[in-house]
Parts: structure tokens; C-alpha cells; sequence
């Protein structure tokens, strides 16, 4: 079974999401835990690729645990 994979484009206060495709599956999410959560939960057991930046370690905390 292939793993599916999305990217996160972050930004200071959003992210930006795109799919293995290259298309773009929302066009932003805010970068709140609750916002992330819910997003988490929609992909579970996805691969996420996220953009190194200041702000990357509290996004891939609330990823990994949700």
C-alpha cells in the first residue's frame, strides 16, 4: 500500500496545502492548533511534508499527535 503524501507550504500564520499531484487540496489553514487538528484528522496515517521555518516545530507537534 502506497502512503500518501501532502505538502505544507507554511507561512507565518497559514499554511498552504498540496497534494502529490501538485494541486493545491485547500487554499489555506490557519496555523492554530485546533485549525491543524482538524486538518490531522482528515489525512491520518499521511506523510506530510512541511517547509522548514520558524514556525514548523509546533506545526509537526500537533501533526504527529493527532
Amino acid at each position: 500500500m502506497l502512503a500518501f503524501c501532502i505538502g505544507l507550504d507554511v507561512h507565518k500564520r497559514y499554511s498552504y496545502v498540496v497534494d502529490e499531484t501538485g494541486e493545491i487540496e485547500e487554499k489555506r489553514i490557519e496555523n492554530t492548533k485546533e485549525s491543524l487538528q482538524r486538518f490531522g484528522s482528515k489525512y491520518k496515517g499521511a506523510k506530510a511534508v512541511i517547509e522548514a521555518t520558524s514556525n514548523y516545530r509546533f506545526i509537526y507537534d500537533v501533526l504527529e499527535t493527532t
